[in-house]
């Protein structure tokens, strides 16, 4: 009994495009899908760093007993990152994805962190920690506030990041009624 070898078991052409065709079709409907759940993971991402940069200030503060700043890199925009300040010194900085901003229309006017100064029209941002007390903004007094990122990309998704009144963060997603104390 002898076996003869086909050699025509390969694909053909048209099969092969039907199989890339199939191929980018699932890609394309599951990108849909995984983009909220990668803008999610970008939001926390970056509410984590903000809330472990400012557990950082409060060490530094209380490890050199002196006042430490964590302050928007630029102006008074926490969008484009922010800075540790120990005296005249940058300890660290960090800036987010560009895909991650401030929803600055969100939040009420004394919120994001920014207060206004007395007796002027200007607002300052900044998070000053001293000897390790809870933070308190430049014209001094308890800090409550909150501030609340969202995805370019998904502007509907939201990660509020909150200071309470006893000195606890917390990350809330609204999307998923959802919070966290860190």
């Amino acid at each position: 009994m002898r076996r003869h070898l086909n050699l025509s078991n390969g694909f053909s052409l048209l099969e092969l495009l039907l199989v890339i065709a199939l191929l980018s079709v699932g890609f394309l409907s599951s990108t849909q899908l995984v983009g909220p759940i990668v803008a999610d993971w970008r939001l926390v991402a970056v509410s984590q760093a903000f809330i472990q940069s400012a557990q950082r200030t409060r060490a530094l503060s209380l490890r050199h007993q002196q006042l430490v700043l964590m302050r928007p890199i630029h102006g008074k925009r926490w969008d484009d990152g922010w800075e540790l300040v120990l005296g005249d010194q940058v300890i660290h900085r960090y800036q987010p994805p560009p895909h991650v901003e401030v929803a600055w229309d969100q939040l009420k006017p004394n919120q994001g962190f920014r207060e206004k100064v007395l007796h002027q029209k200007e607002w300052v941002a900044e998070l000053q920690f001293e000897n390790g007390y809870f933070a308190h903004l430049s014209s001094g007094g308890f800090l409550a506030n909150r501030i609340i990122w969202r995805d370019r990309s998904y502007p509907e998704r939201l990660v509020h990041v909150i200071l309470g009144p006893g000195g606890r963060w917390r990350i809330c997603k609204p999307s998923l009624a959802s919070c966290s104390d860190s």
